[in-house]
């Protein structure tokens, strides 16, 4: 009988017997003393017997009140604490005999901890567990069986005890509280560089702890004493045979031995708290290491940091061993931290103070160099001048200069190794040549030219992001790109000496929308002659979106007849813009303008042939020429308003005949002035051209004129045509360049079809859609879809350039997928054919 198995209701009694072993009648029973007998009530949660497991599923949370209460597991019995889970136990926690705790989960323990039963409270699951100590009085942690720990939280100003070795296999977690090992030790196994968090003054190991080590990771040893925090580290460059290291720490006012120096200074006491001791495993060959000391409770000495070093003993006294750098020593009244490098062999360490200053100047040279992996800081807040017309900026040897404020420059930069300046203010401000750029694009945030003489060249393309500031001095492309990111600006005073030299080289001006005015600082090295450019609308516009410009000081080469005009010309090429409308003003000298009548000039435009802004005439204040709502990209010069210009090209066309397999060459002109001849022109790259045609010109006329001439061996492949048109008096100009690709043309025109496709019977046919060349041989082929050819005939095409040929029987063919080629004179068409 159990009183909880029975229910009462004042219309409905019912009632439950449990475990009976014969038949019978039933009927039930009513007592006037309640029948309900208490269990016992003990102070615990008990988990036990070989076949018992207690579990805490995911998201679940067991609190078990009162620190009487203690939670024990015996017996082989199990305690599984799932991942999301978590238990708070307030009393003691206790695993007995052969029983276990596996955590996934979390385990807050608020009073003592004993495991004598297997050491790993791991669960085999996909997460690491915590065991997070969090009482408010101190808590022992021991036991016959030594913990491993996965991650292990402290969390309790009263600190915690072990009374037995344990190990910590992930992370170590300072919340609150000092974990004293008194004889025994605590082991972390875990080897990555976040595996200790929280420590610091109050938070750390006050006895033996060991830590395992690799290479190239920066450890921090949270050891201190009863009072202080004294933390160390080791960064390990390279080791054989090393798996851990025991460190500690020993109060101790050591006394200076004689002729004690560190870089020849010589030493004159010791901080008089105490040192460190670093063992390691045995069985170490080789090790070069970097090892760093932080003292909290000696008696300040005073000084800077290039009064204090860190000093070795190895068993044979205090020593000046490793590499010192008064640079990574640091100073306050209460905390010095010093470092000792490229130690090879471990010993005791303890912070050394020299009244005189340990610091030794490097060489001076005329260079700032990083090399080797170094690193060189400038902090915020700082700046730093590199200065001396002959000192460089040299960054080699795998070494990274990051620059997120200003450098300025007096000499050079050469980068051959990692550089990041997008946040870089760049300023030059020597007055000796400075060069600047890279193999590959150079992208910095500001660029500022500030000299007092000579220039900037650029050595390689350059991309600015935010402002180019020309104050003082030039700077020359050079052949480069200097690109200005859409929303940067133009600052600073141009002028004759100081903007960019576009002679050599183009200014990219990125544009992503339209309506904003570019003033972009252009000059030719003497004058300053800007170019103001308003993009008013256009479509296709992106990020890619932009205008290249440069200017010529120069008559325009293809001005041949004008005798009125200006000797300067700018070009201006849009990269993704379509359909423009931009207005344009662009700024010559007085020494530009020929023929006397400078009133009388006008916006001249030159793209294969010469249009002008009839009667809009030059700014002879602002020395300015304007073109308002122009709609196609061109260089831009100055002449005489309705003046006679050399021949107005109408067109220049290239076209293949597939008739013949020529190139059809034909060309329209308006106007003609002193023409003597054209020289039709071709090149296979665009760049190295060839004469294939002299052509006899009309003189001087005023109507329309039309020329055609044939190249009757084109190129099979991609080709470039050109007008070279010359005057009586030798004077010469180039065409705009027509482009053909014969292969494609030739591809074009060579069609055919298969019928029936799918095949489903004996035999298909191919035929031409349309002619090809007369007489011209054609491979018909039928390949699988791995390249393997079942059949093969070669055709020749009709006077009409078609072709016809019937493939039978198809039984020869296997049922699958195919594909018909036909190919001649390097042109290739496929089609899919099925055969079911």
């Amino acid at each position: 009988h159990s009183s909880s198995t029975q229910q009462y209701s004042a219309s409905t009694v019912l009632a439950k017997r449990q475990q009976l072993t014969a038949f019978g009648s039933y009927v039930l029973a009513y007592s006037g003393t309640v029948l309900y007998t208490a269990p016992v009530v003990t102070d615990e949660l008990r988990v036990k017997g070989a076949s018992s497991i207690f579990k805490i599923a995911t998201g679940s949370n067991v609190h078990l009140e009162n620190a009487a209460t203690t939670l024990n597991t015996e017996s082989s019995a199990i305690l599984k604490i799932e991942s999301g889970g978590s238990m708070t136990a307030e009393g003691d926690v206790v695993i007995a005999s052969s029983s276990s705790i596996q955590l996934d989960g979390q385990l807050n323990v608020e009073g003592h901890w004993t495991n004598d039963a297997t050491a790993s409270v791991a669960l085999a699951g996909g997460g690491n567990g915590t065991v997070e100590f969090s009482g408010s009085a101190n808590q022992n942690i021991g036991g016959t069986s030594s913990t491993t720990f996965e991650n292990f939280s402290i969390n309790n100003a009263a600190g915690v005890t072990f009374t037995s070795n344990q190990t910590i296999d992930d992370t170590l977690n300072f919340t609150s509280g000092i974990i004293s090992t008194g004889a025994f030790r605590l082991d972390m196994t875990g080897t990555a560089v976040d595996n200790v968090v929280g420590s610091g003054t109050g938070k750390y190991v006050l006895g033996n702890f060991r830590r395992y080590v690799t290479t190239a990771v920066e450890y921090t040893f949270p050891i201190g004493t009863a009072a202080n925090y004294e933390q160390s580290g080791i960064y390990i460059n390279s080791q054989t045979g090393l798996s851990y290291i025991d460190v500690s720490f020993t109060i101790s006012a050591e006394s200076v031995p004689g002729g004690l120096t560190v870089n020849g200074v010589a030493v004159d006491n010791m901080l008089d708290y105490g040192y460190w001791t670093f063992t390691p495993n045995g069985g170490v060959t080789a090790v070069n290491y970097h090892v760093t000391c932080q003292s909290i409770g000696h008696t300040d000495l005073g000084g800077n940091q290039d009064n204090y070093s860190l000093v070795t003993n190895t068993g044979s006294g205090w020593q000046d061993l490793g590499v010192h750098s008064s640079s990574t020593q640091q100073y306050s009244a209460s905390t010095v931290l010093a470092k000792r490098q490229s130690l090879t062999s471990f010993g005791s360490y303890v912070i050394a103070y020299s009244a005189t200053d340990l610091y030794v100047p490097p060489a001076v040279t005329d260079e700032l160099r990083t090399k080797g992996g170094l690193y060189f800081k400038i902090a915020s807040g700082s700046t730093t001048l590199v200065a001396g017309t002959s000192t460089d900026v040299n960054n080699e040897s795998g070494a990274t200069i990051e620059v997120n404020g200003d450098l300025l420059l007096e000499g050079g930069w050469n980068n051959t190794a990692t550089a990041d300046l997008s946040n870089a203010v760049f300023t030059f401000q020597g007055n000796g040549v400075q060069v600047f750029g890279e193999a590959s694009a150079v992208t910095v945030h500001t660029l500022v030219v500030n000299k007092s003489a000579n220039d900037v060249t650029l050595t390689g393309d350059l991309i600015v992001t935010n402002q180019v500031t020309m104050t003082s001095g030039l700077l020359d492309l050079d052949g480069n790109t200097l690109t200005v990111n859409d929303g940067a600006t133009y600052g600073g005073t141009p002028s004759n000496s100081s903007h960019i030299v576009a002679t050599s080289g183009t200014v990219m001006q990125k544009m992503a929308a339209t309506g904003t005015t570019y003033n972009i600082p252009l000059g030719d090295g003497t004058n300053y002659t800007p170019v103001d450019f308003l993009l008013n609308s256009a479509t296709g516009l992106d990020g890619t979106s932009a205008v290249t410009f440069s200017v010529t000081d120069a008559k325009h080469p293809n001005l041949i007849s004008a005798t009125k005009y200006i000797t300067r010309y700018f070009s201006y090429n849009p990269t993704n813009i379509s359909n423009p409308n931009y207005d344009i003003t662009i700024y010559y000298i007085d020494g530009d303008v020929v023929g006397g009548d400078e009133a009388n000039l006008s916006f001249a435009k030159y793209s294969g042939n010469w249009t002008q802004n009839t009667g809009v005439l030059a700014n002879t204040v602002a020395n300015s020429l304007t073109w308002a709502g122009a709609t196609s990209f061109s260089d831009g010069t100055g002449a005489d308003d309705g003046g006679p210009l050399p021949i107005e090209l109408i067109s220049f066309v290239a076209q293949y005949n597939k008739t013949t397999d020529f190139v059809d060459l034909n060309w329209v002109t308006a106007t003609e002035i002193n023409n003597d001849y054209f020289t039709v022109e071709r090149s296979q790259n665009g760049k190295n051209f060839e004469k294939i045609k002299t052509i006899k010109g009309f003189g001087n006329t005023t109507t329309t004129k039309t020329y055609n001439c044939v190249d009757s061996f084109p190129i099979k492949g991609v080709s470039y045509y050109r007008l070279k048109q010359t005057d009586y008096n030798g004077e010469f100009s180039y065409s705009g360049i027509a482009v053909i690709d014969i292969n494609n043309e030739r591809q074009k025109n060579f069609e055919f079809t298969i019928y029936p496709n799918p095949v489903k019977g004996k035999h298909f046919s191919i035929e031409s859609v349309k002619g090809y060349v007369p007489n011209e041989e054609i491979l018909i082929s039928v390949i699988t879809i791995h390249g393997q050819t079942l059949y093969s005939k070669v055709l020749i095409t009709n006077s009409d350039g078609k072709f016809y040929t019937a493939v039978d029987p198809v039984g020869k063919i296997p049922s699958g997928v195919y594909f018909i080629t036909g190919s001649s004179n390097d042109v290739l068409f496929t089609k899919k054919l099925i055969i079911e």
